[in-house]
């Protein structure tokens, strides 16, 4: 049977090496909705100053839009994945926060002069 200490140490691991990939994962997620967006963006004002037909490059723009739309999603999923793990270490027994997370400011109780 495991130690209490060797638990304590595996699950520190646990959560050193989900933050180590998730942060990646969250860099990703944003750019790519980022970029996608602007994809679409750049189609549209193009096929304007191109004056072009209005339903030439229809199924790609649609396409596009689709992925940007579905990119957007994506990121939701990531953010919403974010805070449940911030949740995480207090639910593994662990009191510590990662310093790439931002503190929760509405959890914050303000300063009161004395």
């Amino acid at each position: 049977m495991a130690s209490k200490r060797d638990i304590i140490r595996v699950r520190q691991s646990l959560a050193n090496e989900v933050a180590q990939q998730f942060l990646p994962l969250e860099d990703t997620a944003n750019a790519m909705a980022a970029q996608a967006a602007a994809l679409v963006v750049s189609l549209v004002v193009g096929h304007n100053e191109a004056a072009l037909p209005p339903t030439a490059g229809l199924d790609a723009l649609n396409h596009v839009s689709e992925a940007a739309r579905l990119a957007t999603q994506a990121r939701a999923h990531v953010a919403q994945a974010h805070v449940a793990l911030r949740a995480l270490p207090a639910e593994f027994g662990l009191d510590f926060s990662q310093p790439e997370c931002p503190p929760d400011f509405t959890a914050v109780t303000p300063l009161r002069a004395v």
